[in-house]
Order: structure tokens, then sequence, then C-alpha cells
């Protein structure tokens, strides 16, 4: 009945196998489809193992339309009569590229692909779709060969070298947890242009693969030819050497997240220790790893790496603070021991507070975070929480202390927040002596008053991450 269907145990039907193997029914597979090679023979073996396995599975393919080429409104017509041909769902969507002299035009459109992927996931995801996501991308194994010699070649490290994983967690900006899949990454080019030849697959060809002023081009046309020469199995090699460096990126990973239980740290800033007592080379492993777990998308370089270590070095020698490294999204700075990473300084902000309820934005921090004290006020009514301004009737010695002992950094202090309630400062964040009159006092806080707020509110409020 299926006689036209990839046997199982094709090289490129087997990767795809296990991968539907292992899936729950009902899951849903979003297959990032441009009409090429690679995006087509995947979206085919997903389609047709999927009705070979009996699988209940949602599929949908997903173009995106850079604006680049010319023939690109072509090519979203061959990719919606390709899905029409199969009955498969079909999503087009365009994305505006614009190259910058710090991003090229293949890191920006990239970026912006991935960003219309997972913005399509969190607009379905709302619908209340309740199997598991997957997106899958056709990345086979010369891409990944590509990848690993790109990265060499820029003086990567292990994360560099590791190249592409099998697969990853993305998170959209909802919250929804999104199984990014490469299901062909082991697979051979050779396999693949086979895969489509046999099946009579129509694809299309993007003229720009050949142009090599991109250096993905470059290395695919000019430098691999090259070492296949004298090295014929090179693809699979460099492959290989991706996955000895992934199972070594489990091993520093597994150590820099114990190390990070150790010391102070948020989706903000990590804590550094004196090289005397840690070595450069744990911590670099370390902000590595906090990078990656808080901030994938930024991949630090030597250069910053080398300013990072200088810069903590010299910290406490020097009378210059300000040190301050900005990079193409956000900047580094430093402030006594902790290394912050920030899109914009915190802002001043002012946010009306309806009731009690909406204040306790957190109410489960059993003892952690800063908390308002509002053990001196008999009712809350037309409360705003906002930035302190110089105005404020505060016990200013008493604030430098609370900044000073809670390593409060400068850029901080001038938007802290204070709550108001008709107009009346009665709160300070943390801070339970700040208010005029109190300085000195022994001053004892009802818990069951003190509103907590956590640091993530805090970042919220200052706008530092949008």
């Amino acid at each position: 009945m299926y006689s036209d269907f990839p046997d199982s145990s094709s090289l490129v039907s087997l990767p795809v196998t296990k991968f539907l193997s292992n899936i729950q029914n009902n899951s849903i597979l979003f297959v990032a489809y441009s009409g090429g090679l690679d995006s087509t023979v995947l979206l085919h073996s997903i389609y047709h193992n999927q009705i070979r396995l009996k699988k209940n599975l949602r599929i949908m393919a997903v173009y995106i339309d850079h604006g680049l080429q010319e023939e690109s409104a072509l090519w979203s017509k061959h990719c919606d009569d390709f899905c029409r041909d199969k009955d498969i769902d079909f999503i087009g969507l365009k994305v505006v590229v614009e190259s910058t002299s710090r991003k090229g035009v293949e890191a920006e459109a990239r970026r912006l692909r991935y960003q219309a992927f997972l913005k399509t996931i969190d607009d379905f995801a709302k619908n209340t779709w309740l199997g598991n996501i997957y997106l899958l991308t056709g990345h086979h194994q010369r891409d990944q060969a590509e990848t690993v010699l790109l990265n060499l070649f820029r003086g990567s490290g292990v994360n560099g070298l590791a190249g592409m994983p099998a697969d990853r967690t993305l998170i959209t900006d909802s919250g929804v947890l999104v199984s990014h899949v490469r299901p062909m990454l082991n697979t051979s080019y050779d396999d693949i242009v086979e895969y489509a030849h046999y099946h009579s697959l129509p694809f299309v060809t993007d003229k720009t693969n050949i142009q090599t002023e991109f250096k993905r081009n470059a290395v695919r046309h000019n430098v691999l030819p090259i070492l296949e020469a004298s090295w014929p199995k090179a693809i699979d090699a460099l492959s290989k050497t991706a996955q000895h460096m992934q199972e070594a990126l489990v091993l520093l990973d597994g150590y820099a997240e114990e190390f990070l239980k150790t010391v102070d740290d948020s989706a903000y800033f990590i804590e550094l220790q004196d090289f005397s007592e840690v070595s450069w080379v744990k911590q670099k492993n370390n902000i590595r790893y906090w990078f990656k777990l808080h901030w994938p998308q930024i991949v630090l370089s030597d250069v910053h790496y080398q300013w990072i270590e200088k810069s903590f070095t010299n910290y406490h020698k020097s009378q210059n603070h300000n040190y301050r490294y900005q990079l193409p999204e956000g900047s580094l700075r430093f402030y006594q021991n902790r290394l912050y990473y920030f899109i914009h300084e915190p802002r001043l902000f002012s946010v009306q507070i309806a009731s009690i309820a909406d204040l306790n934005m957190n109410p489960s921090l059993e003892g952690e975070g800063m908390f308002f004290d509002i053990n001196r006020v008999d009712g809350l009514s037309n409360m705003t929480v906002r930035s302190v301004l110089p105005t404020d009737n505060l016990q200013k010695k008493a604030l430098k202390r609370f900044f000073q002992h809670n390593k409060i950094p400068k850029w901080e202090r001038s938007v802290w927040p204070v709550l108001e309630v008709d107009g009346v400062v009665i709160s300070v964040l943390g801070c339970i002596d700040c208010l005029s009159g109190l300085a000195g006092k022994s001053i004892e806080v009802n818990q069951a008053n003190a509103v907590r707020v956590d640091y993530n509110q805090l970042l919220k409020w200052w706008g530092v991450f949008n």
C-alpha cells in the first residue's frame, strides 16, 4: 500500500523515523520550509513516515520570505502548492532584513527567522494547544561541518566547536517551551540529494547560495572541496568533532551549574570571585554558561572575556568604577564583584496599583526578595510604585547605607522603588528606616504586612530588557 514511501532504514528516513517514534501523538510539528532541497526532503520524509507509522500528528510548514530575492514570492507559491498537494497546513510569513555594520545580512536574517517562528508558535499556543510543540529544521551533516569550520576560523572555544545541537529548547515570549530538533543533522548531503531524486521532489534553488562573498558559501564552495581532496571523509570527521565537543560541553555546563549554586546570580548579574580563590578559567566557563542559560543569543568573543578579566582585576584598584562594554545588543558593566548584562539601564518608572493583591506579585517568596513595609498604614488606596525622587522626604544617610550594604549599583539608586499612598511615600523597598523620623530606631516588621517584591519584578519595572 505504501510502496512509494521511503523504507524506514534509508539513511534519510532512519533518523526521521526515530524522531517520530519517540514523540507523543497529538504533538504539533512546525517545519521550517524554504522550498529548498534540505527543507523539502525533511518535510516530505516527516509527512510520509508519520503516515507509515500511523502517528496522530499535526504538521505545519512555515515559509519565511526575507525579501532579499526577487523570486521569493514565487518560492512562497511553490511551497504553498507543494503543501496543498500533500494536504499539509502552510503558513507564509514576511520579515524585513536590515543589515548593519555590526550585524551581517546572514546573521540578521537568521535572528528574524527564528523570531518569526517563535511568534507564530506563540500565537498558535494561545489557542490552547495541549500537545508537545516542535520546531524542525533541515540542517544536515555538511551544514554542521561548515558551522564548525566557521567557528574555528573565528577562534571559538568548545561552545563554538560543538556546532549545532541536534535538539535544544526554545522559549517564546509568553513562556511556551518549544523543542527545536534537527533530525537530519548526521545525514550526509549526498544522501539528501539521492532521496530527492528518488522521489522526484520539486525544490527551488537560491542563486545567492553560490555567492562566495558570504562566509558560509566561501567555506562550502572553496574550503571544503580542498579539504575533501586530501581527506575524503573531512565532513564526517568535522561532524564527529562537533559531537565530541558537545559531550565536553555537557561536562563544562555541569560544572558551571553546580558553581552557580554557590554564588549570587540572576538574569541580570553574576557574581565573580577573587582569582586567587577561583581561577579565571573556571569563572570564564561560569560566565559562558550564565549567558547560555539566560541570554543564549549573546555569544561572547575572546575580546569580551579579556575585557571582563581585566576590568574585574582593576575595578577595586581604580578610582574609575564606570567599567562598561557596549555589545551589539546591550551592555556589560561591573559593580563591586558582580558582572551585569542589560539591554537598557534602569529607567524612571511609575506604576499605579489598584489593590494590595496587585502589589503582592509573588507572595510565595517566603523570606526571599525585598519588601515594602506597610505596618504603619491603616488603609491602602490610590497607591503608586515609582522611582525615588530627590525631593522625597527620606533619610538620605540611611538610604545610602542601605544601598552600600545590599550592593545596589549606582545606576539603580536613582530609580529605586518607593511606595506612595495618596501622594505620600510610606515605604522604600527593602529599607525600613529610610523614612524621615525613623532613622536609628528599633523597628519590628510584621511579616504578614511585608509586601515582597522579587528581582525579576524590579527588572520589569525598570525596563532593563525591553
